[in-house]
């Protein structure tokens, strides 16, 4: 997402209706990049990088590789696969994680 935000002036991203709907969510994305005063979420980073809390937030760490040299996360590239199979095996292992990621979140509540 914080690619997509960041080259809203690309023209295949305004003209494609896909695109418009995304942009049109642009606000609610760029929410994250302060939100400690509307929630006591622990995962919050102090930086205000809108993308990071919105990992964080939302659980999607298992979707990332760590951090880049910006100290933001990076997306793992599961379309990188080279075969179908070994798409679908991938993004199994990252739903499991992520399924026990929530799992244990819910268990601290």
């Amino acid at each position: 997402m914080k690619n997509f935000y960041q080259q809203n002036g690309n023209e295949y991203i305004n003209d494609c209706i896909v695109g418009q709907a995304i942009l049109e969510q642009k606000d609610y994305f760029e929410s994250y990049k302060d939100i400690s005063n509307v929630t006591n979420n622990d995962k919050v980073t102090d930086d205000n990088n809108a993308f990071n809390n919105f990992i964080n937030v939302n659980l999607l760490q298992d979707f990332t590789d760590g951090y880049d040299e910006n100290n933001t996360y990076n997306v793992k590239n599961l379309a990188s696969s080279e075969t179908f199979e070994e798409y679908v095996k991938e993004s199994a292992k990252v739903i499991n994680a992520r399924s026990k990621r929530m799992w244990e979140e819910l268990q601290t509540k």
